[in-house]
């Protein structure tokens, strides 16, 4: 089941494609980027995703989301909404999809809170 093609209008609007294979023994941190939106696929394995709103005039500012994946699956991270994953058991993949790469503004760093 393929995840994105190449006649997607997400590939020509993100010009960054980064694999990353995680374990459980992987330390979860949320990244919050200041500028741009972000798109995470998970290709194998199981995640729990997580959100957490710090947008300013957001009405949702605050909100805390989780989403645990056991299929391949796409979620989108907009800028100023802290982002996460863990790996619970065993192993995973993902892209990430992004207009930039860390080097044009490292990611502001937080942990990651169980929970709420």
């Amino acid at each position: 089941m393929p995840i994105l093609r190449f006649e997607d209008h997400l590939l020509r609007r993100f010009g960054l494609a980064e694999y990353l294979y995680a374990t459980e023994s992987n330390r979860p941190m949320m990244r919050l980027q200041p500028a741009a939106d972000e798109v995470w696929a998970l290709i194998d394995g199981a995640v729990e995703f997580q959100w957490h709103d710090l947008r300013q005039n957001s009405p949702s500012r605050g909100k805390r989301l989780r989403l645990p994946c056991n299929t391949p699956t796409l979620v989108l991270v907009p800028f100023g909404v802290a982002f996460g994953f863990r790996v619970p058991a065993g192993q995973a993949s993902l892209i990430r999809l992004a207009t930039h790469s860390d080097e044009d503004g490292e990611p502001e760093l937080f942990p990651w809170e169980d929970g709420g």
